[in-house]
């Protein structure tokens, strides 16, 4: 074969391949083919700028702005939590801090306002950390704590095992496989299923696995998580304020690490609110946001609203 034609059939068959990688490009953009397949970054991350830019107050939470000023006849809840309360890739009406102030305002009774001060990756130390800082200024008559199954993670010099294994690249330039993975849909969903492949064939670690680890009680994580909840409970005592620990962790297979934190919850005199009973008559993969983001839906957040909204009307405020 001449060099001419040899490069001419390269030609056309790299012209071939570019226009396949077109057309599913386009096809991976469907919003139907979009919830099926996962992988889904460039949607996550178009989603984490619009809320950036959008819908933060001036203290940097995903909330509407609040006084520090307490309103008289006011009933103020304080949410702290990670992405779950956050309510990553739910519209902001929906998620639970929302829809909470909402339905306890529908009683007739005394005003509510709800604050919400959760940011995504939070764990319980930083929790503690903007209620010292920030929460308690609020004069919050409920702190509420909204845990979930990561928050024991250690995120100050955290080392070694105390980390997620990172997700391996699928090019070996990480400045461009990075760039490709946050902006085409395609190439996300196809470095999305490689990286659950070297899990499968045991070439790295899964995030479930690390989750689990969290829960060993000589970990440093997991004595921080103690301390943290021993001061958050001490700190709202000290202002008059009540607490209330609210698991939030619905997904199937950790039933032994929900029971080890509910068990220190109520060795600490916490009171407590597990999710898990009102979430039994559900399809767990209908109440997630795709099948690579496994944070509660909408319906989800509507769920949560309506158990707590109850519990703090029945428990708390006491109106019947």
């Amino acid at each position: 074969m001449k060099l001419k034609d040899f490069l001419v059939n390269l030609g056309i068959a790299l012209g071939g391949l570019l226009a396949l990688v077109l057309v599913l490009e386009i096809v991976f953009r469907l919003p139907l083919v979009q919830q099926k397949t996962g992988g889904n970054w460039p949607k996550l991350k178009t989603w984490m700028d619009d809320v950036w830019y959008n819908e933060r107050n001036s203290l940097g939470f995903r909330d509407r702005e609040h006084s520090f000023d307490k309103p008289e006849d006011t009933y103020r809840i304080l949410i702290l939590g990670d992405s779950i309360a956050y309510g990553q890739m739910v519209e902001f009406k929906d998620i639970f801090p929302v829809r909470l102030e909402e339905k306890l305002n529908e009683t007739g009774g005394q005003a509510v306002e709800v604050i919400n001060m959760s940011l995504m990756g939070w764990n319980t130390v930083e929790q503690l950390q903007v209620l010292t800082v920030y929460g308690l200024r609020f004069q919050p008559d409920l702190v509420v704590i909204g845990f979930y199954l990561n928050d024991p993670q250690v995120k100050h010099n955290s080392q070694g095992k105390e980390v997620a294994d990172a997700e391996r690249q699928l090019l070996p330039f990480f400045g461009i496989d990075q760039w490709l993975n946050g902006r085409y849909y395609f190439y996300s969903f196809v470095h999305f299923r490689y990286n659950r492949f070297l899990e499968k064939i045991g070439h790295k670690d899964d995030y479930k696995t690390w989750q689990k680890s969290l829960y060993d009680k000589n970990q440093r994580g997991w004595k921080d998580f103690v301390f943290a909840l021993d001061q958050i409970k001490r700190l709202s005592g000290q202002n008059q304020a009540k607490l209330l620990f609210v698991s939030l962790n619905v997904e199937p297979g950790w039933e032994k690490e929900t029971t080890q934190v509910l068990n220190l919850v109520t060795d600490i005199n916490l009171p407590v609110l597990d999710m898990r009973p009102f979430f039994q008559d559900y399809d767990f993969s209908d109440l997630v946001v795709s099948p690579s983001d496994w944070h509660p839906n909408a319906q989800a957040h509507q769920i949560y609203t309506q158990v707590l909204g109850d519990y703090i009307v029945d428990k708390i405020l006491n109106i019947h």
